[in-house]
């Protein structure tokens, strides 16, 4: 950290040696124009995650998780895929990245209008409490293990990424 950073930490309170790893949240409606319009992925002022994440690496110089980052229905997969390739990336360039969480594991209703937000890994429980998995969701997390596990690490598959 830089001097500057330093000392923002020790006017808070607290000292460098409590940051172990930094969480950042990712969304896809996280980019917008001050006061103005969402910038969709793909546009010509979007920022990759890739850089964003050199970014906080190089301010903080510690290990960090994608805490939250999801998307709903038909872009899960997408986003999935998206998010995955920029983290490998990142990766690839010597920012360390501990691991992914998605967010919501389940649909849930929306937060200001109660509609049905098809953004999990598990849709909403039938009569007999049972939820069915978002088959696809589910077939691009299991890539997505085996692409980053380590030989031999148990995962929430139950496997390791070979198969062992």
């Amino acid at each position: 950290m830089g001097s500057a950073d330093r000392q923002t930490v020790a006017g808070l309170g607290g000292q460098e040696s409590y940051l172990d790893i930094v969480g950042v949240n990712f969304y896809p409606h996280n980019q917008w124009f001050h006061n103005g319009p969402k910038i969709p992925r793909g546009a010509r002022d979007y920022r990759p995650l890739a850089g964003m994440l050199s970014e906080v690496y190089q301010r903080y110089e510690r290990p960090m998780l994608l805490s939250e980052t999801g998307a709903e229905a038909g872009e899960r997969v997408p986003w999935l895929a998206y998010i995955s390739d920029q983290v490998e990336q990142s990766m690839r360039r010597g920012v360390p990245i501990e691991g992914i969480c998605w967010y919501p594991i389940l649909d849930y209703p929306g937060w200001d209008d109660d509609r049905y937000c098809p953004a999990g890994l598990f849709g909403y429980s039938d009569g007999e409490g049972l939820r069915a998995p978002c088959h696809p969701l589910r077939v691009a997390m299991h890539v997505l293990t085996q692409r980053f596990s380590r030989p031999g690490a148990q995962t929430a598959f139950g496997t390791d990424s070979h198969g062992t």
